[in-house]
């Protein structure tokens, strides 16, 4: 059997893309894989007993490139025969040049290289544009440099995401409507190492009772202004609230805007809404009705198919084109279209949260579709990569 090694930013955290590389790794085990996982940081080693007690994990440091880094990683590759490497920090672009450093003590290690967001869609550039939109009257200098900063980025971005695809032996990306946007982001002309494997579901299958649902409109995820833009719930909440007398708003996670947001509610003095800090989401989805995502981009929204498993009914805003392969609208939750209109996620929230046959109807359906998105069906496409990549006879490989 085969051996992989996981290369990320930082590792065990909390997050969704560390949560998912767990998740993966535990049933790569399970397969009778050979399984290590490196890191550059490790801001929450208390979920090391996550993982399987046969990965091994190791620490990175910076520079990304370092010679120790090159060491520790081919000595693991070489202990271990690892043949799979599976970057999971593709930008920036120096992990790429360290995987293949390391492929070049290793030389039959492939190179899988994993973007875990939409394409054309990247925090950096957001902050400007954010910038840009909330001060329209900002300088005539200030606005020039702006744009330019946001032009290299931009450039900077695009050309590393077309570096990492030359030089790795596959491209992961995480929906099939990315495909083309990728393409033409990364001026890519031939798309033949990119491959489409979706975020697995990473909570527990567990029995729950669809009769205990109650009226209660759910947030998970971090609460952060540049890409999640959970005022945007507050906001409509303030009005929805209003009409709703019945129904309450839980919001589940932290970031770095949760304290403004709190003082925002308390001081507008709008009701029935609760903070509930970083908790396991499972209790919140088996009693919640209604999901609520109102993100300004996303890669997958593994939150989303979190909660149809437990028949948790998304309302969300479409800003992001995987979307549409996951919720069928009208069917297994309702997407409201771009541009965002705070008015039309209120027409959303009211129509469901009002109309409890509708509501049930998707719940069954959100379950239904939920089982596409099971691990053993991802777990199965991720082999058939591996069998491909291993069994493939390249005469060539990308030299450093």
């Amino acid at each position: 059997m085969s051996g992989i090694l996981f290369i990320i930013g930082t590792y065990p955290s909390y997050g969704g893309t560390e949560q998912v590389t767990t998740y993966l790794a535990n049933q790569f085990v399970a397969k009778g894989y050979r399984v290590a996982i490196a890191s550059f940081e490790q801001p929450a080693p208390e979920l090391q007993k996550d993982c399987h007690d046969s990965i091994r994990l190791v620490a990175l440091n910076y520079p990304v490139m370092s010679k120790d880094n090159v060491l520790k990683l081919s000595n693991t590759a070489t202990e271990m025969n690892l043949n799979l490497i599976i970057n999971q920090w593709v930008l920036p672009f120096q992990t790429n040049r360290l995987c293949r450093r390391v492929r070049n003590n290793n030389s039959k290690c492939k190179i899988i290289s994993v973007y875990h967001n939409a394409p054309n869609r990247n925090a950096r550039v957001t902050d400007v544009d954010i910038i840009l939109k909330n001060n329209p009257n900002i300088g005539l200098l200030k606005k020039s440099m702006l744009l330019s900063k946001r032009f290299i980025m931009d450039s900077v971005i695009r050309a590393s995401m077309h570096y990492v695809y030359k030089k790795s032996d596959q491209y992961v990306i995480l929906s099939e409507s990315f495909r083309d946007i990728f393409k033409a982001y990364a001026r890519v002309a031939n798309d033949y190492k990119l491959s489409i494997i979706s975020n697995p579901l990473t909570i527990p299958d567990e029995v729950f009772d669809i009769s205990k649902k109650e009226k209660i409109f759910l947030y998970v995820g971090r609460i952060d202004y540049n890409q999640k833009r959970v005022q945007r719930i507050i906001d409509v909440w303030e009005i929805v609230s209003n009409k709703l007398p019945e129904w309450r708003l839980e919001i589940v996670g932290d970031g770095p805007d949760k304290e403004k947001l709190m003082s925002r509610v308390k001081e507008k003095g709008i009701k029935r809404i609760s903070f509930e800090g970083f908790q396991n989401p499972l209790d919140y989805y088996k009693k919640s009705s209604l999901l609520l995502l109102t993100s300004e981009y996303e890669g997958f929204g593994l939150v989303i198919i979190e909660g149809m498993r437990y028949g948790v009914v998304p309302i969300v805003y479409g800003s992001y084109e995987a979307v549409y392969d996951i919720i069928q609208n009208g069917e297994t939750g309702l997407i409201t279209n771009p541009p965002y209109q705070q008015s039309d996620i209120e027409k959303a929230m009211l129509k469901l949260a009002s109309d409890d046959i509708q509501r049930q109807r998707m719940l069954h359906n959100c379950m239904q579709k939920s089982e596409h998105f099971t691990i053993d069906e991802v777990v199965k496409n991720w082999q058939e990569l591996f069998n491909k990549l291993i069994n493939e006879n390249r005469t060539t490989n990308p030299t450093f």
